[in-house]
């Protein structure tokens, strides 16, 4: 799984990188776009996680964890939007 990650990974910098060369407000367009989504679903699993805490909402543990792991992603798209 670690190897497809990676694979993966840079598959996605070369393809960002061709497109770039190709026509790069619309690569740039996208990437904003895919961080503006992604960021947000993080960011609204965190905010499901803290209104189910505050609400003592005992029937949503499964979904409380589910939301509270989108959290692992918000350091890497803080780092992300430095471009």
């Amino acid at each position: 799984m670690r190897i497809a990650i990676a694979a993966l990974i840079i598959l996605g910098a070369v393809a960002f990188a061709a497109a770039l060369m190709i026509d790069a407000p619309r690569a740039w367009r996208a990437y904003h776009f895919n961080w503006l989504y992604f960021t947000t679903l993080a960011q609204g699993g965190v905010i499901l996680a803290v209104v189910v805490s505050i609400a003592k909402g005992m029937w949503s543990r499964p979904i409380r964890r589910i939301a509270l792991a989108f959290s692992a992603f918000l350091p890497i798209a803080y780092l992300a939007v430095l471009p």
